[in-house]
């Protein structure tokens, strides 16, 4: 068995090395021209579970920006989720003017569902929504209820600056505190705000295609979803689900290859 692992594994390097170079060979793809943008999951960081598929992009020549989110673990909801947004817009900006002709999203659990959300807003080539988790849930909200009435009252007062110690919770960490300003926990927590996952599938521009990545032990809450997140994506014949053998954590790196398969059909499609 220890060599039909190693062959497997091998084979599985070779994919991806031929998968990333194929069109770039016959002329049809310049991977400098693509941008790609790659945001973390809830509390993570750039060097955390998105590293590997952000290194192996890069090492692919494509133009990537790894960004440091608002919600990571560092960052702790630094700012509201407009200034995400701005944040998000600056870096596709600054991969243009490197010569990024294409732009993709590829986000990984809360990174997914703000790449959604992001695309229902402004025009981009792709989205990558790695095991992407949201708010919306009537469980995790009445984890963070008391919190989320509690600063409300504080914005209402005219002290959404001012930074308290919130309710949060992961499925992976259980509940915890977030020190945060007022406002910029409401408008990243909130059931209405940018983290509905629900919204942001439906709200995707027509235009812009999916790859919707579905781990195959993701959390249960996750997989349950899979169908109906799948049904509420608008139409596009490039959309795409994928089903990694991989857990949450690990979907980013599991899913390298499909990613960049996919990526590089939408570029021909698009030429």
């Amino acid at each position: 068995m220890k060599w039909f692992f190693n062959l497997h594994k091998l084979l599985r390097i070779i994919t991806f090395f031929f998968v990333a170079s194929i069109h770039s060979a016959n002329g049809q793809i310049d991977a400098k021209q693509i941008g790609i943008v790659v945001m973390h999951g809830s509390g993570g960081k750039p060097t955390g579970y998105v590293f590997e598929l952000a290194t192996a992009l890069d090492g692919k020549g494509y133009q990537v920006a790894n960004l440091e989110m608002p919600w990571s673990g560092r960052r702790a909801a630094d700012v509201t989720a407009e200034v995400g947004i701005e944040e998000l817009s600056q870096a596709i900006k600054q991969l243009q003017k490197q010569g990024a002709q294409a732009i993709f999203l590829v986000g990984h659990s809360f990174g997914g569902t703000f790449a959604l959300y992001y695309a229902g807003l402004n025009t981009v080539n792709g989205v990558i929504a790695i095991a992407p988790g949201g708010v919306d849930s009537d469980f995790y909200q009445s984890k963070i209820a008391n919190s989320l009435a509690h600063a409300r009252q504080l914005i209402a007062e005219g002290r959404g600056d001012q930074k308290e110690d919130f309710t949060n919770y992961e499925n992976s960490r259980g509940d915890y505190t977030t020190l945060t300003p007022a406002k910029a926990y409401v408008s990243w927590y909130s059931k209405d705000g940018v983290m509905n996952a629900t919204n942001a599938f439906k709200q995707v521009r027509p235009a812009i295609p999916v790859l919707y990545i579905v781990p195959s032990n993701d959390y249960l809450f996750l997989r349950r979803a899979k169908a109906e997140r799948w049904a509420l994506l608008p139409s596009n014949s490039k959309n795409e689900l994928y089903e990694p053998i991989a857990s949450h954590l690990e979907a980013p790196t599991a899913s390298i290859n499909e990613i960049i398969k996919w990526i590089n059909m939408i570029v021909i499609d698009k030429n």
